[in-house]
Parts: structure tokens; C-alpha cells; sequence
């Protein structure tokens, strides 16, 4: 069963907010005039409004690097001496990896020549059996 429909109700509500939407395009028309004689009630900045954050920022970031600038410049023995105990385990650790690796690479080099040896000797076996 249908509902039955109140268009009436509808038409009214409709109006009403018709004349709503009216005042306050009305208001804000007021309002734009207004403003426009006043002039601008607010500028905007490049960093919108951060500005005093922006350079506090900067002069951080400058700071660190000139520490850091500051920090290569002097020689390795002026440092506080964390560069010497650190430096020699990497070496140590350097020399472990170098070895390892050699000896990756001698076998590979052994199984290659394996392989080399099996080939060579297939070739002169001759026809399979």
C-alpha cells in the first residue's frame, strides 16, 4: 500500500528554504560590499604564516651543518678518539670480508676448471656407448 504524499508540506518547505538561500545571498552580498571598502582584513605570506618557525628551522639546519663542516676539518688524531677504536674493527672486518671473498672467487675458479676437465674429456671419448 502507498503512502499518500503531503506535496503541500513539500511546496512549503521548499519556499522557505528558497527565501533562506535569498536572505543570505542578500547578507553576503552586504557583506562583500563591506568588505571591498574596508580593503583586505588579512594578508598572506609566502610561508603562510609561518614565518617566525621558518627561520628558527633555517638557522637549525645552518647550525648543524656548520658543526658538521667544523667536524671534517680536523684531523682524525684531534678527534675524541671514537674514530680509532671504530676504525681498526672495520678494518678487521674488511680483512674478514676480503678473505671470504677470495676464497668464493678460487672456488669457483676450481669447479669451472672441473667442468672444463669433464668437457675436454667427453670430447675425446668420442660417440657414447
Amino acid at each position: 500500500m502507498r503512502q499518500q504524499r503531503n506535496y503541500g508540506a513539500l511546496n512549503e518547505t521548499r519556499r522557505q528554504t528558497d527565501e533562506q538561500q535569498q536572505s543570505e545571498t542578500a547578507r553576503s552580498d552586504a557583506a562583500a560590499e563591506r568588505t571591498t571598502q574596508a580593503g583586505p582584513l588579512r594578508t598572506w605570506t609566502h610561508y603562510g604564516g609561518m614565518v617566525p618557525q621558518q627561520e628558527s628551522a633555517n638557522r637549525w639546519v645552518r647550525q648543524n651543518h656548520e658543526i658538521k663542516m667544523a667536524a671534517n676539518d680536523r684531523p682524525d688524531g684531534a678527534r675524541a678518539g671514537e674514530g680509532a677504536q671504530s676504525s681498526q674493527q672495520d678494518q678487521a672486518q674488511d680483512q674478514a670480508e676480503l678473505q671470504e671473498a677470495r676464497a668464493a672467487v678460487e672456488e669457483a675458479r676450481k669447479r669451472e676448471a672441473a667442468e672444463r676437465a669433464r668437457l675436454q674429456e667427453r670430447e675425446r671419448g668420442g660417440p657414447e656407448r
